[in-house]
């Protein structure tokens, strides 16, 4: 994977130009270019904003060292960290005696940047920015409307929506706030397991009618390979007749590419699309 071997798309910060410096043992130096103009620019309160844009968690270490660039040169300057996607936003939970709590780690580590204001763009869940909000970091959340309403720009003129799925438990909310706003109804869906094991997904419950014409959307907040919407829409297709089925996910990594998922979907938006970044 691309973001896994090139740093240089793990951020970017404003009016400045990031350079890294690998090293043979893997490890590797951050630096900002731009910075003395910057500095004698005559602007009393320098404000940066360093942009994250992979959830590989040793991208917070690239973010100390920016910081540390900023802080050597222009020091006293407003930082602020928009993080597109969370690292380790996926390991919210512990499961088991002796498992770690990555999520809890990385609020820490931000925490520790003294960072003026951290955005976040449509949590997986509400720990880590729960963590983040109990280390007193000042935090702006970007609420999954909002990424909706950015990434697929919605005319009704063309473009319609009958029903929005939710693909499990915790994708309701998501999918609720989606379809209020355009009245349109909810497939309610859930995994299904043997042996504990998730091996597919079925439909829990569909209040109103699917008719033959309509536009069903399932709506997400990420796409890692696409298994889990590549099984939702075989459900789908088994259980009702429509007409088109998309794709929406604020986070799209699409580490296995999207070839796949277009076999099952006539389109597929996502606010941040890191198809490139992961090829």
């Amino acid at each position: 994977m691309k973001q896994r071997t090139d740093p240089t798309t793990w951020l970017t910060v404003s009016d400045c130009t990031v350079r890294v410096d690998e090293f043979p043992d893997g490890s590797f130096r951050f630096n900002l270019d731009g910075l003395e103009q910057i500095k004698y620019s005559r602007i009393s309160n320098l404000i940066f904003t360093i942009t994250l844009k992979t959830t590989l968690p040793e991208a917070i270490m690239a973010v100390y060292q920016v910081i540390s660039a900023i802080d050597g040169y222009c020091c006293g300057s407003t930082i602020n960290l928009v993080i597109e996607t969370l690292p380790d936003q996926r390991a919210d939970r512990i499961e088991q005696d002796g498992m770690s709590l990555p999520a809890q780690a990385t609020a820490a580590m931000i925490a520790g940047m003294m960072i003026n204001m951290v955005t976040v763009y449509d949590p997986h869940s509400h720990v880590l920015v729960d963590c983040l909000k109990d280390f007193d970091v000042p935090v702006l959340v970007v609420k999954p409307l909002e990424c909706f309403n950015r990434a697929v720009e919605f005319n009704p003129a063309y473009d319609k929506i009958d029903h929005v799925v939710a693909v499990d438990k915790g994708a309701v909310e998501r999918a609720e706030a989606v379809a209020h706003e355009y009245s349109a109804g909810v497939i309610y869906a859930d995994k299904t397991r043997v042996d504990g094991k998730i091996n597919g997904h079925e439909i829990v419950y569909k209040p109103d009618a699917v008719l033959p014409t309509d536009t069903i959307w399932v709506v997400d907040d990420l796409c890692d390979g696409g298994a889990t919407f590549i099984s939702i829409a075989k459900a789908l297709r088994e259980r009702y007749t429509f007409g088109e089925l998309k794709l929406y996910v604020t986070h799209g990594l699409f580490s296995r590419g999207k070839e796949e998922l277009f076999k099952h979907y006539t389109e597929i938006h996502s606010l941040f699309d890191r198809s490139e970044q992961n090829a």
